[in-house]
């Protein structure tokens, strides 16, 4: 369902505010899937990031967040059972530039898993490429509970 939503919305021009959002939502869903092949489609090739797992370092590229996704594909628990994730986006605020080509989103993002919430702080930079939008740059930092 995420993967055809990205494709979808991915290759159109002129977004609606709420079609960002879910376009925003269909990528975090891909993650929680682990599926690293629609992921790529949504990511410019030299996407640069900082994140807590970077340890305060700048990141380009894809090859740090697959390894993450191919962990992610041999995680069960003991019944051998995926664990259920849940994502929300809290409070979320879009800014637009470049003529509507570029826009910045940010928020607060809920994981659920099991009954534990985790919660961090993202702002992604999302730009109509030639056909399609990509994911240029996002930071994601520890957020409050």
């Amino acid at each position: 369902m995420a993967a055809k939503l990205a494709k979808e919305l991915g290759a159109k021009a002129n977004l609606e505010d709420e079609e960002m959002l879910r376009m925003n939502k269909a990528l975090m869903d891909l993650i929680m899937d682990g599926d690293f092949e629609s992921y790529k489609v949504m990511c410019d090739e030299q996407l640069t990031c900082y994140e807590p797992e970077a340890k305060g370092h700048l990141l380009k590229g894809l090859d740090f967040h697959k390894y993450y996704f191919d962990l992610m594909q041999g995680q069960s628990d003991s019944a051998g059972k995926k664990e259920v994730r849940q994502t929300t986006m809290v409070a979320p605020n879009i800014t637009w530039m470049c003529n509507r080509q570029a826009a910045i989103v940010c928020f607060k993002r809920l994981v659920q898993a099991g009954v534990n919430t985790i919660v961090t702080e993202e702002s992604r930079v999302w730009e109509f490429v030639g056909s399609r939008w990509k994911l240029r740059h996002f930071h994601r930092s520890p957020g409050a509970s």
